[in-house]
Formats: structure tokens, C-alpha cells, sequence
């Protein structure tokens, strides 16, 4: 049973204009009329759904640029882990959790603040963003593609003896800065006191050799590339 003026997710049988619709009243024993901003509809109660604010951000391994809005709450079948998805050209449409989980890494705030905004407009109001920590096994492969692109082969064992083996110590769940340029790494965890020293006494000892390097920043869920002047600002916080 649903109540008038209540948010809920319609499954559209054809997969044109599923989403958020608002319950305007109630027609018969087994339909509803429903409307949004754009449309309205008179629809079957099973093909309605409590609306879940729960969502998950996420970006496409093959070509790290398509992003996905994952809702894991939103089951739309019997079948399991069917559940609502969004992104920015097919809008709605079904997804198998578990796959889309496997196929994707997190993406940063700032790559899903526009599919974040879209969402909002579509009916999100009380949006809440949630987030898987990234494994080892995921976090040291996307840091092993990076490495073996950027240094040179006779120092990679910057990375894989000594970087990796950290990480696998950390268990993935320590913040840190890795610094990378062509003849190796350095690797900063922020939970240690010193890290903000050594990282400012490099910067300057490269800055003076024109040695040019690459920043990435690691917080469980997120591993993402920053500029040299968005390190500089949090080493003067």
C-alpha cells in the first residue's frame, strides 16, 4: 500500500521513463497514478517500488571515464542483486550489483558531482552516498598499471619491493600520498608524524632538478590523481 504524496521508484516495463514519481492517488484495487516534473502515469503496484536514497559511485574500469550511480537497496526483480542504476546517457536502467561491483572502482567527489546533481533534480532529496573500501588486490593493481607506465623499468622496484609491501602491511586501510616520477616513489602515509616534512623537503629538492612528478591520494575508497598545488595547500594546513 502506498500514500499519497509519497516518493517511490517506478519500474517502466518499456525502460523509457522509469524513476522517481511522486503517488498522486490511488485508481483502483491494483494502480496508482503517479507524476513527476515531466510526466505522469497510471501504473500497477508491482511496478512500484519504496524509494532508497542509498547510492554508490562508481567508474568503469575499461575506460575509466563512464560513470555509473549504483543503488543496492533498489531491487527491481525477483532475480537476485537486479537492482536501479543511473548514469548520464542511458539515465535508468537495471543492473546486476555484483558485475557493475566488479567491473567498476569508486569514483571521486569530484567526477560524480554532476551525475550527484542529476540524481537530486530527478527526485533525490535526502541522498545518501555510500562507499565500498577498495581490497589490496584492487587498490595495488590500479597502482601497479600507473607505475609500470611512468618509471622507468631499472628503478620499478621502488614500487613493486617496497610500496607494494607496504600497502599489503596497511591492508589497504591507511591514507596516504604516493609520489611518482621516472627514476621511482615515495609513498607518505598521513597517520605518520613526519610524513608532511619529508614530503615538503622533496618537493623542493625535485622542484631544483626539474624532475617532474605525479600524486595520488588514497582514503579506503578512493584512489585518484591531484596536483602538485592541491598537495602544497594540505601541506599547509
Amino acid at each position: 500500500m502506498f500514500k499519497t504524496g509519497q516518493k517511490i521508484f517506478w519500474r517502466d516495463p518499456e525502460n523509457e521513463t522509469s524513476g522517481v514519481y511522486e503517488v498522486y492517488e490511488k485508481t483502483s484495487d491494483f494502480t496508482y497514478l503517479i507524476r513527476n516534473g515531466f510526466s505522469e502515469a497510471e501504473v500497477y503496484e508491482g511496478e512500484m517500488y519504496d524509494l532508497s536514497q542509498k547510492v554508490i559511485f562508481r567508474k568503469w574500469v575499461v575506460n575509466g571515464v563512464s560513470l555509473i550511480a549504483l543503488f543496492p537497496e533498489q531491487e527491481l526483480d525477483d532475480r537476485p542483486c537486479i537492482v536501479a542504476s543511473y548514469d548520464m546517457e542511458d539515465q535508468w536502467c537495471e543492473a546486476e550489483y555484483d558485475f557493475v561491483m566488479n567491473a567498476t572502482i569508486p569514483a571521486n567527489k569530484d567526477e560524480y558531482a554532476e551525475l550527484e546533481a542529476e540524481l537530486r533534480k530527478a527526485g533525490y532529496d535526502k541522498l545518501e552516498i555510500i562507499r565500498k573500501p577498495l581490497s589490496v588486490c584492487q587498490l595495488l593493481g590500479m597502482m601497479d598499471s600507473i607505475a609500470h607506465k611512468l618509471i622507468t623499468s631499472i628503478y620499478i622496484t621502488d614500487f613493486t619491493k617496497h610500496d607494494r609491501k607496504s600497502i599489503v602491511d596497511s591492508e589497504a586501510k591507511r591514507p596516504f600520498i604516493w609520489q611518482v616520477y621516472p627514476s621511482g616513489t615515495w609513498l607518505y602515509f598521513l597517520d605518520e608524524a613526519d610524513w608532511k616534512k619529508r614530503l615538503c623537503g622533496r618537493i623542493e629538492a625535485y622542484k631544483s632538478s626539474s624532475i617532474e612528478n605525479l600524486y595520488f591520494m588514497f582514503n579506503e575508497d578512493e584512489f585518484y590523481p591531484v596536483f602538485e598545488k592541491t598537495i602544497i595547500k594540505m601541506l599547509n594546513e
